[in-house]
Formats: structure tokens, sequence, C-alpha cells
């Protein structure tokens, strides 16, 4: 993503006095980009009252890099073990989550959760454990500028706007987007993804 459009996006959210969760990565592994730190101090200057919250999958992070994190603002740090054999980055990763304790560092070590999901249907042999959309209030920004459906959105097919051309509030607003949010609080599942998310198209 370009500065500019980060700063774009945390300019208007603060126009909207926005308090709510902000998440610094979609199917990425954020502490790859240098810019992350100073893009991190930047919302947390501009919006000090929301939740400023970094998934990793724990390859690249070092108690130094944490520690960055934190000082830039980082409200919590999610840590997601993918590996089979989860013990070498589990042990890696000790200083770190006995620093900080659970409360600010959450740790998951993904091969032996109960909580995955199917990704929007991309992953096979994952059944569906929720009865309701959990992500169907998000606002999902790609680094091209388009808003996407949700996070389970893998491949983004489904396109709700791009901040590049609208604002915010114009996305968010649209009648098309309404109608989605609408039907999913209704557990109405009319698209193809969400039909394969909640486990309807089999």
């Amino acid at each position: 993503m370009t500065e500019a459009l980060f700063h774009k996006a945390i300019q208007q959210l603060k126009n909207l006095k926005f308090r709510g969760f902000i998440g610094y990565n979609h199917y990425n592994e954020p502490l790859l980009d240098a810019r992350i730190y100073s893009f991190i101090r930047h919302a947390v200057s501009e919006l000090p009252s929301a939740y400023h919250i970094l998934f990793t999958n724990g390859d690249y992070l070092t108690e130094e890099k944490a520690e960055e994190l934190f000082a830039a603002g980082i409200y919590r740090l999610i840590i997601t073990n993918h590996n089979k054999n989860p013990a070498p980055l589990r042990e890696k990763l000790q200083p770190i989550l006995d620093k900080y304790g659970d409360d600010i560092v959450y740790y998951e070590n993904l091969s032996e959760s109960s909580s995955l999901n199917n990704r929007g249907g991309e992953i096979e042999h994952i059944t569906p454990q929720h009865q309701t959309c959990p992500e169907g209030t998000q606002f999902v920004l790609t680094y091209t500028g388009e808003v996407i459906l949700c996070c389970e959105d893998y491949h983004r097919k489904y396109s709700i706007g791009n901040l590049n051309h609208q604002s915010i509030l114009e996305i968010w607003n649209s009648k098309k987007n309404k109608k989605i949010r609408k039907n999913l609080r209704k557990n109405i599942f009319t698209l193809p993804i969400c039909k394969k998310c909640m486990g309807l198209d089999n």
C-alpha cells in the first residue's frame, strides 16, 4: 500500500472519530514491510482511541521488533503458528510471550486450533463451526485501494468499492454494501462465497 493511500484512509477515519479495531494485515506478513512501524505510529497518533492490532506468523518476530511495535502503539499482537511442528517457533517466541503476557500477546498454534474456517470455501476438509457470519461488519481495504467483502475473500472477487475514487462513507453506505450487511445480519447468505463459508453449498 502506498503511504498516500494509507494516510488518506487514516484521515477519513479520523474525521469519522473512529474508535474501532484496525488490523494491519490481509493474507500477508506485515513484518516484511519495514514501513509498518511508521504506519502504526501515524495511525495511533491520529486515532488514539482506536484499537490497533497486528497479526503475524511469528517467523520474523524478535524481541526487538515486538518492543518497537508496542512503542509504536500496538494495542495487541496476535501470533498464529502455522507450522506442523510448532515447537521450534514457540521456543523462539517464548521470551516475548513471557515478557508481555497473554493479555497483550495472543499466541495460537493453528495445527491444534478448533477455530479454523474454510476461508470462503478455499480450504477443503474444514467444516464451518459458526452459525452466523462472524465477518460481516468488516471494512477490508486492500493494498490497491479496493475494498472487498470481508477478510475471507482471498481472491478479492467481491469488490464493494475503491478508496482511490470513493470515500469510506460512500463505500460503507452504498446500497450494495447495505443490502449485503442486512442479509448477513438476518443469516441470509446469497453470495457463493458466503454459502461456502457457512457450509451451505454441500
